[in-house]
């Protein structure tokens, strides 16, 4: 943690607020069958938690979302059974990012060398894992 953290001028404190507060939103989007995009999103978090949005109009600010929604990945894939960061979409795009499936090739089952049609499958699956697992979640509260 402290060392990401650190590479984009983030303290430690503040990096677990923006990766609690990012579980938070997306847990919500995934039980409401929802997607969001990374605008969206990083409003939302910089909303909940005060902190300066990420910017994204330069490399480090969209490096720190990548390096955020990785560390709530590993943070949630056992409990969840599937990468909550599926439901976060370009924002003028329908797909997510490359960092998703790089992150899939190591945390999950999606082979390196994926064609388009199963990296399309393949997210197709961890939103309805993750959706179904926040709904689930959602009625034990």
């Amino acid at each position: 943690m402290g060392a990401a953290a650190r590479r984009y001028g983030i303290d430690d404190d503040n990096w677990e607020q923006l990766i609690a507060a990012t579980i938070t939103v997306l847990e919500r989007v995934a039980a409401e069958s929802g997607v969001t995009n990374y605008s969206d999103l990083n409003r939302e978090i910089s909303d909940r938690t005060g902190l300066t949005r990420l910017d994204f109009t330069h490399p480090e600010g969209r490096n720190a979302m990548s390096e955020l929604l990785g560390e709530v990945v590993e943070r949630t894939v056992d409990e969840l059974g599937g990468m909550l960061s599926a439901v976060v979409i370009y924002t003028d795009g329908n797909n997510p990012g490359p960092g998703f499936f790089h992150l899939a090739a190591h945390l999950r089952d999606l082979p390196a060398d994926a064609d388009s049609d199963t990296k399309l499958r393949f997210w197709n699956d961890e939103i309805k894992l993750v959706q179904s697992a926040c709904k689930a979640k959602l009625r034990r509260r």
